[in-house]
């Protein structure tokens, strides 16, 4: 009830827009096709006062000038560019080892206030203002802050960048509707939760059915007797007196019912997982321990986290497909003998079941499909459901008896979410340092694409997150948030979570949302139930 009650609050939150005035969009259209496609740039703030006005902005030519061109130098302008362009021209230019501001400064000395100027950068977590020696530059033209790799997004999708029409806009206000994805994602959690228990439940019988026959053979097998034979020698020797030595055979049929209560004995499983103290403790120091090289290492611990998942996710769905295959019975008819191998070393390979075959061969495929394509738009149906095998397994497998360890292990890891995630933005130890270099501008500060809100544990899981509010803040993130939106991996793909897509139109989705995605942990589904 309690896990409805929460999803509820998810399907009609109330969704929040959290725009900046930096962040604004490119509007792109094609003089032969006019359907406009939007992307996500940054209008550099300007000296002295100077406001741009965005309605009035325009649709613009684009130039675009070769990377060989320095606008750091202004001679360089001379050299390379046609001495004057058209009204309404964009001009598109590459950034170079000196400030935003004299980028600016030298364009709009060659060519007045008639144009507007693009810089293309790889740099994303930097708030270009144009502050740099404002008494001898003060800017006055439009300074577009555009990232190559959507630059070479555009120029796939039109080819000749001469031939489109370019103009800037204020954000999409996305109405607040229903979003499908929420649905879906509580739809998915569902099933898990319900298979899980299903398959918990079932195993917890058979547990305790064999528990039973254990005991009633034991107490059957205590009553019986020791039966002792002794067989006459004709051939024995004769003792001092005269008597001949037997040889007395003891058939003893409680040694062999002990051997057999100890061989069931040992493949009788505990139906609760029992856990200590102490191993709560450890479990937090490996988590809190984990979560800071995430964040710190993020771009190695991303591949150690991929790596893991895949090995994790090999493992459940295997064990899924066979947990499937006991339902037809028919399938598990056929199975391969044992064979011995003695090169290049001697074994013995047991007979194997051929669904089992079939059930490895099927999850090693699907791993290394998801791994190869993890990038891909359709990777997240491959994500979900290896993600779904291994919640489902880890449900059924663990379950704590115990009241009070549920309650220290909820309570201990509710104060690991309130640290890491509301907590270390406001320790200057947690915080990332900016170092100044040679093409940012003294006033330069640091903001990073965070979410607004993340309520979960990580790696053990990443939060359910209103996608409407993700936009660049110009708070510190917290770490929570970095290693949750895999900030620093050079756009590597987060396992150990669920994703679904928005299924919005492209038309109706700010490009400044950095994620378009619902994102549930594992450790959200996991976690609350065992």
């Amino acid at each position: 009830m309690m896990l409805f009650y929460i999803f509820s609050i998810f399907l009609y939150f109330p969704l929040i827009n959290c725009a900046t005035e930096d962040s604004i969009n490119l509007l792109v259209r094609s003089s032969v096709n006019s359907t406009v496609r939007r992307y996500c740039i940054e209008l550099a703030a300007l000296p002295n006062g100077h406001v741009i006005d965005i309605p009035a902005f325009g649709w613009h030519q684009p130039y675009l000038a070769s990377s060989s061109v320095n606008a750091c130098n202004i001679s360089s302008l001379a050299e390379y560019l046609p001495a004057s362009f058209p009204d309404r021209t964009l001009l598109i230019l590459t950034e170079h080892q000196c400030k935003i501001t004299e980028h600016a400064w030298h364009v709009e000395q060659r060519y007045k206030e008639n144009i507007s100027l693009m810089i293309l950068t790889n740099r994303t977590n930097v708030h270009y203002e144009l502050t740099y020696n404002t008494t001898a530059m003060p800017v006055a033209i439009p300074v577009l802050i555009f990232w190559l790799n959507d630059f070479y997004r555009v120029n796939q999708t039109y080819g000749n960048i001469n031939e489109l029409q370019m103009s800037i806009s204020y954000p999409l206000v996305m109405p607040k509707k229903f979003r499908p994805s929420i649905l879906l994602m509580f739809v998915l959690v569902f099933l898990i939760l319900l298979g899980g228990n299903l398959w918990a439940a079932d195993e917890f019988v058979r547990k305790i059915q064999k528990h039973h026959k254990y005991t009633r053979n034991l107490s059957t097998n205590s009553n019986a007797t020791t039966t002792t034979t002794t067989i006459q020698q004709p051939d024995s020797p004769i003792n001092n007196n005269g008597q001949s030595t037997a040889l007395a055979t003891t058939t003893t049929t409680e040694n062999t019912n002990n051997q057999r209560t100890k061989s069931t004995s040992s493949n009788n499983d505990p139906a609760f997982f029992s856990i200590h103290c102490c191993s709560i403790i450890l479990l937090l120091v490996f988590a809190v321990g984990w979560l800071l090289l995430i964040y710190y290492f993020p771009k190695v611990m991303i591949y150690v986290l991929q790596v893991m998942f895949c090995i994790g996710a090999f493992s459940s769905m295997s064990t899924c497909f066979v947990r499937l295959s006991y339902f037809v019975p028919r399938i598990r008819r056929f199975s391969i003998p044992s064979h011995s191998c003695q090169k290049p070393c001697k074994c013995t390979l047991g007979p194997l079941n051929v669904c089992t075959l079939c059930a490895m061969i099927l999850s090693l495929t699907l791993v290394i499909v998801w791994y190869i394509n993890r990038q891909a738009d359709w990777a997240w149906i491959l994500q979900d459901i290896l993600g779904a095998a291994v919640c489902l397994t880890v449900i059924s497998v663990y379950r704590l008896g115990n009241m009070r360890v549920i309650t220290l292990i909820l309570l201990g890891f509710f104060l690991y979410d309130v640290f890491f995630v509301f907590i270390t933005p406001y320790i200057p130890f947690f915080q990332p340092s900016t170092q100044p270099t040679t093409t940012t501008t003294t006033t330069t500060t640091t903001t990073t694409t965070t979410a607004v809100s993340t309520t979960a544990q990580v790696p053990f899981g990443v939060p359910i997150t209103q996608i409407i509010g993700i936009r660049k803040l110009t708070r510190n993130p917290s770490v929570m948030e970095q290693v949750a939106l895999g900030i620093g991996t050079d756009g590597e793909v987060v396992p150990l979570l669920f994703v679904l897509p928005m299924f919005i139109p492209e038309s109706e989705v700010d490009p400044c949302l950095t994620a378009r995605r619902s994102m549930l942990g594992f450790g959200d589904v996991i976690l609350p139930v065992n």
